[in-house]
């Protein structure tokens, strides 16, 4: 009654066909996981459709593998079908074994849907991490340029009238340059390279600017 208890009740989904063909047991486990009412209702579904579309393919060349099993054991992952359509991520262990003195497989079933939703951040949090690399070095370069241009236009500036045409454009031009300088203050900000610095603005002379 233990051993019972432990294997409905595990966590882990346990499905055992004979080896000449024909399912025996599907444990409460996997009937839970892949969102049926029984195993009888499972019984009545043929394997293939358990598995999703594009996985039954590896699926049955692992079911004739499983055949040739002597020892150890086959590890595959694949993706199921849940009862109302939808697709779960699972790994499946393969063990050959004896079942009231005939030859059987286990197939012991892990749900890796938590896992891989820890890889899918994992790999965003990779991307967002070399997207601050490569936004970093963008800054660094533009802001060379930008001391360059700024230095040539604080000269003209000495040069010319500052009511002049001329005058008002090398104005115009350094007020562009230094709104350059900040963008490259929120590109660094966002490669994490240089700390926040919030600040409150006045929305009145924002809009002026910006027209």
């Amino acid at each position: 009654r233990r051993y019972h208890d432990l294997i409905e009740n595990s966590g882990l989904g346990i499905h055992i066909s004979l080896a000449m063909g024909g399912r025996i047991f599907i444990n409460d486990a996997l009937v839970h996981l892949l969102g049926y009412e029984s195993s009888e209702e499972m019984f009545m579904m043929l394997p293939n459709k358990l598995v999703a579309a594009h996985d039954r393919g590896k699926v049955d060349q692992y079911r004739m593998a499983a055949n040739e099993l002597d020892r150890g054991s086959l590890q595959y992952d694949t993706d199921f079908l849940r009862k109302d359509g939808s697709i779960i991520p699972l790994h499946v262990i393969i063990n050959k074994i004896v079942w009231n003195g005939e030859e059987a497989i286990q197939r012991t079933l892990i749900d890796l849907s938590e896992r891989k939703q820890l890889e899918e951040q994992l790999h965003q949090a990779q991307k967002m991490e070399v997207v601050g690399h490569l936004t970093g070095g963008v800054a660094h370069d533009f802001n060379n340029i930008l001391t360059a241009i700024t230095g040539n236009l604080e000269l003209a500036a000495d040069q010319v009238e500052p009511t002049s045409e001329v005058g008002a454009m090398v104005e115009r031009a350094l007020g562009a340059a230094w709104r350059g300088a900040t963008l490259t203050e929120r590109l660094l900000a966002f490669s994490r390279r240089q700390a926040l610095a919030p600040q409150v603005i006045h929305a009145r002379a924002l809009a002026e600017g910006m027209i």
